[in-house]
């Protein structure tokens, strides 16, 4: 009887200690749950989007979490999406694209990146027509057109620059052909660069996209196989894909604890609960660094640049001594 009295005591300490406990503590407001403002960025369906997250809501309500929902469209209102959270009225928002997280990073901090088909990164690939028989590398890109799709795309722009760039090959946008450079021609997303290089008539002769695209793209049609093919250091990458992020002056330990909620949801879904989401299978723990080779690939100077730098450098050294030698001689003046 003793020990069962002394359970109950401990049962009922534990409670109210559980209560008090800073999560609970924040997630609990005039006796209910405060909600955690989620802003989601997403592209095509918005009501598939809400679909999907009212799934993740009601998961997270089994463990404290009730979450105010947000949409937000992408990338159309990334920037009302970052003033929000800015104006300490959207708690914790994604998925932001690497390029998006960077050039906001003053007022976010990186919580979580996501997973997509069992991968937390992905590779951009160049592709040439198969009838270009004469394209074999980069260097043979020369004179020629690609097809990109636009500058804030990381496999669509950024990362095929700086593959050229490291290769000494410059760039330049629809200019003439030129023996000079690559010319290359913007189209706005890589689906519609994929449909200009299937594109028999188009004035491409290569283009880059993500590889998961055209993996995508040879399963439902294989015959697209025959008409395009890698380039020789066309791989590019890995590239690390996009991130969930929390404001600054939110709690870090609340923000700590949703992000151990939802690797958790990632690890051990309930049966079928991503199967709809095309490809997404979660999140992970964002690390340090996930970026960095994004930041190498955007500082990547092109060859003119070099040019450029060098040629400075070659005329301060050359300013430099000449004007020890001035130097020098004026000694020499006052010595006499």
């Amino acid at each position: 009887m003793k020990i069962g009295i002394k359970l109950l005591i401990l049962l009922f300490l534990a409670h109210f200690s559980f209560l008090e406990s800073p999560l609970v503590l924040y997630a609990k407001e005039n006796g209910e749950f405060k909600k955690i403002r989620l802003g989601v960025l997403y592209k095509g369906d918005r009501g598939q989007m809400e679909k999907k997250y009212e799934k993740v809501n009601n998961f997270l309500k089994q463990r404290l979490f009730d979450l105010e929902l947000r949409y937000f469209k992408d990338p159309q209102e990334i920037d009302i999406l970052v003033e929000e959270m800015k104006n300490e009225n959207i708690d914790i928002a994604g998925e932001f694209s690497p390029l998006d997280y960077l050039e906001s990073k003053k007022y976010l901090i990186p919580l979580l990146r996501t997973i997509w088909n069992g991968r937390d990164f992905y590779y951009g690939i160049i592709l040439v027509k198969e009838k270009e028989k004469n394209i074999r590398s980069l260097r043979d890109l020369k004179g020629k057109a690609i097809a990109l799709s636009n500058p804030r795309s990381a496999s669509g722009f950024i990362y095929p620059r700086a593959q050229f760039f490291k290769h000494g090959i410059d760039m330049k946008e629809k200019g003439r052909p030129s023996s000079d450079y690559v010319s290359y021609v913007l189209y706005g997303s890589s689906k519609y660069v994929l449909e200009e290089l299937l594109n028999e008539g188009s004035e491409v002769a290569a283009g880059a996209i993500p590889e998961f695209l055209y993996r995508k793209a040879i399963n439902e049609n294989e015959g697209i196989k025959r008409k395009l093919r890698l380039l020789e250091g066309g791989r590019l990458g890995p590239i690390k894909n996009g991130v969930f992020v929390y404001r600054k002056g939110f709690p870090e330990d609340i923000a700590n604890r949703f992000k151990e909620v939802l690797i958790n949801l990632a690890e051990q879904p309930p049966p079928g609960f991503f199967d709809s989401w095309n490809g997404f299978q979660g999140w992970l723990t964002w690390e340090d660094g996930d970026y960095d080779g994004l930041i190498r690939a955007m500082n990547t100077p092109s060859p003119t640049e070099k040019a450029i730098l060098w040629y400075l450098i070659i005329v301060g050294i050359v300013v430099l001594f000449l004007s020890s030698l001035f130097v020098l001689r004026l000694m020499r003046k006052g010595e006499r």
